[in-house]
């Protein structure tokens, strides 16, 4: 692995806590489920630990390597290769749609007329200087701002919003009114966006001290972030109405607004978009380094910090090209993304977690490989093939 750096079990839940806050609260999904958006939220959070069990027991079988090196085990080095540049490439989208969903809240809400793309360089820049030491920096980062922000504010900003007397809850009702239907598409469209993006945790379970500890960090942070987004959903609804939850594009940024506790306590929104980008900077900053490190591995090279500035670069560019306004992003969102990322956060894993079974061990090498065995110190003791040589040079062990 190219990672030299190692995380605590602490650590992985702070970054996995803080990367699916990220954006999460900030689109409605009540287009569809209405007022039963808390039973969409609660089936998808089942769905979500079901997704951290196949993640960590696929990890299980390599606790020291990332998909890209024992996809070539598996599948053999042509499609292990592809597997690594498929996860570069949905690691690098997932990135750019964050970040001009960043972009599109500043400036509806705030920065009218700046353009979108000062706020995808400024952003960006830190991303890459937190990127290129390695997931040490990016875990040391969430550690400091997660508990501070989801933890803190988070439950502030609820609680304000009850003393603010702006809280219906019939809107909430009548409940199951569509029947089950439109509960379970807005379970599916949860579980895509933000579950299903925990596959890219699979990058960095092997950095992990203990790495046995990665299922249980990770199976918390999904429990915490599924009551903060049954809490946030039910509470635009509550407020707004399902019909108009449902028809802004920021419904929590609307929420923010009308929070006001007699003439001293007004105008929290600037509060919240504090919250919501220092949650939005840490799911940036996982998506650039597993991009990063998934093409430095794909590409076998040995060294993945100086690739960081050009993925940046890239991302910046994806951004700009892939949307031209907030409405095709939240229709993308709800519509096409959940179809999209469906082979990436469970067909895939599944498939390698399945190859990896019937092997009957772990590690077990696809056909026409040779079997590494390493030392403590992690390098490979006996030579691959000639044919192997001539690809590229023997893999280092993991």
């Amino acid at each position: 692995m190219l990672e030299r750096g190692k995380i605590s079990a602490r650590q992985l839940f702070f970054l996995a806590l803080g990367f699916l806050h990220g954006n999460v609260a900030v689109f409605s999904r009540s287009t569809q489920t209405k007022e039963d958006i808390w039973a969409a939220a609660l089936l998808a959070g089942v769905g979500g630990v079901l997704l951290v069990y196949l993640y960590t027991a696929l990890a299980g079988y390599f606790p020291e390597e990332t998909p890209s090196r024992y996809a070539r085990r598996l599948l053999g080095r042509p499609l292990g290769t592809a597997v690594g540049l498929l996860y570069f490439w949905h690691a690098l989208y997932v990135g750019a749609l964050v970040l001009r969903s960043l972009g599109e809240l500043m400036t509806i809400n705030f920065y009218l007329q700046t353009p979108i793309l000062v706020f995808a360089l400024s952003t960006t820049l830190l991303t890459t200087f937190a990127v290129r030491p390695g997931i040490e920096v990016p875990a040391r980062m969430a550690e400091i701002i997660v508990p501070f922000a989801p933890l803190l504010l988070l439950p502030l900003f609820v609680l304000l919003a009850v003393a603010s007397r702006i809280v219906h809850l019939e809107n909430l009702t009548p409940v199951l009114v569509g029947g089950l239907g439109p509960v379970l598409k807005g379970a599916w469209s949860f579980l895509a966006f933000p579950y299903g993006e925990l596959v890219f945790f699979l990058f960095i379970f092997p950095a992990l001290h203990v790495p046995a500890k990665a299922r249980r960090a990770a199976v918390l942070a999904v429990i915490l972030c599924s009551f903060y987004l049954i809490l946030f959903q039910s509470l635009d609804v509550a407020v707004l109405g399902p019909e108009a939850s449902g028809a802004e594009f920021f419904p929590s940024f609307i929420v923010a607004t009308m929070i006001q506790i007699g003439e001293f306590l007004t105008r929290i929104e600037a509060l919240v978009m504090v919250l919501w980008t220092a949650a939005i900077f840490v799911k940036l900053t996982v998506c650039q380094y597993v991009a990063t490190l998934a093409l430095a591995e794909a590409l076998d090279l040995q060294d993945f910090h100086s690739l960081a500035a050009a993925v940046g670069a890239l991302m910046i560019a994806l951004s700009m090209l892939i949307f031209s306004d907030a409405p095709s992003l939240v229709a993308f969102f709800d519509r096409y993304f959940p179809f999209y990322s469906l082979p990436f956060y469970l067909l895939l894993p599944l498939l390698l977690w399945a190859v990896a079974k019937l092997r009957g061990r772990p590690g077990n090498p696809a056909p026409g490989q040779t079997e590494q065995t390493t030392h403590p110190g992690g390098e490979a003791t006996r030579p691959a093939p000639p044919e192997q040589l001539q690809e590229g040079g023997v893999s280092r062990a993991l």
